[in-house]
Parts: C-alpha cells; structure tokens; sequence
C-alpha cells in the first residue's frame, strides 16, 4: 500500500477481506499536509493498518527508500539497505526475500512496533531529498561491523 496517509483508512475499506490472509506490504509514511512525521512514538501508520485489516499480514517496508530507488536496490554501485519490520515472521520474510531479490540489502528491523521508527526515517529521507535539495540519489545504508 502507497497511498498518502490521509487516504489509508479508506483504502483499508476498499481493499476489505480481501487481503485476509495475505501479506501487504505498507510503503506509506505517516505524514501530515506539511510533509512533517503525524504520529509517531506510541503508534505508528503501520499499526493502525493493521488494526483497519487484522487478518492482514501487514509489513512496514520500502518506506525508508526514495521512490526513485526502490526498483534497484540501488544507487549507482552502492547497494541500499532495506528496512522490513511486521509481527508475521513468514510475510517478513517473504518480503526480505522480494527485496533482495530487487538489489536491497533487507534488513530484519523487528516486529511491527518497529514502524514507529522506520517511519520517522523515511520523513527524514523525504526531508533531506526534498525541502534540503540533496535530490533523489540518496539513501540509507547499514554498515555492519565484524
């Protein structure tokens, strides 16, 4: 689902019964009309998804990457981390596998409380591609130590 965050309980509404059981994959960011995080710390836009669709298997993904990046994985030769958080570990994984697949380097953020951070990463991302001009070739990595 990538739908502006106002719309998503509508589109919770269209979309029904029909997603019970199935994995959906929650690109949205919870934004408000100036582009600025609208919840955040005690919930998330993810969470309240999954409270309009509870036989869903919701996971919070895809939301970290610029849309310009998120066929890829990546930017030039520099691979892009992919964050996935959700309660359902096989829709988690499923989604991972889809990411790297793609080029991404997925990354288990945890279950999906977890959103309540992602979420604010990709406002930030948003906010450093757009209103501070750095364009869309950025992205975040995770480095891992050995």
């Amino acid at each position: 689902m990538a739908v502006p965050f106002g719309s998503v309980p509508d589109a919770a509404r269209a979309i029904g019964s029909a997603s019970d059981g199935k994995p959906l994959i929650d690109v949205t960011n919870a934004l408000d009309k100036n582009m600025d995080l609208a919840i955040g710390f005690t919930t998330s836009g993810a969470e309240k998804l999954k409270n309009y669709l509870p036989n869903t298997r919701v996971v919070k993904a895809f939301n970290t990457v610029l849309a310009q990046n998120q066929s890829r994985g990546r930017i030039g030769e520099a691979q892009l981390s992919l964050f996935v958080a959700s309660d359902d570990e096989m829709a988690k994984k499923i989604v991972m596998r889809l990411g790297e697949d793609i080029g991404f380097d997925p990354i288990d953020a945890g279950p999906l409380k977890a959103a309540r951070y992602l979420e604010p990463m990709g406002v930030l991302m948003i906010s450093l591609g757009y209103k501070l001009k750095m364009g869309t070739k950025i992205g975040y990595k995770l480095i891992k130590g050995l």
